[in-house]
């Protein structure tokens, strides 16, 4: 609907759980790793906008800023 500025607006969160590892055998959920992130996005009439924030469970962030789409 709309929202923020008079465009559709969309928010939303993440959560995900998972790693990358060397050997198959080490593999487990034990050392998996926690990370979630928030975003908000705008329909504008030049083309999606999306502002998101990212973390993980070792207190490290991203911040993410995407405009427009891919073709």
């Amino acid at each position: 609907g709309q929202g923020f500025l008079n465009v559709p607006t969309y928010a939303g969160l993440s959560l995900e759980l998972g790693n990358v590892w060397d050997d198959r055998s080490d593999i487990g959920f034990g050392a998996a790793r926690l990370n979630g992130s928030l975003f908000l996005g705008l329909d504008t009439p030049l083309g999606p906008v999306y502002l998101a924030v990212g973390v993980d469970e070792g207190g490290g962030s991203s911040l993410y800023l995407l405009l427009g789409r891919l073709r």
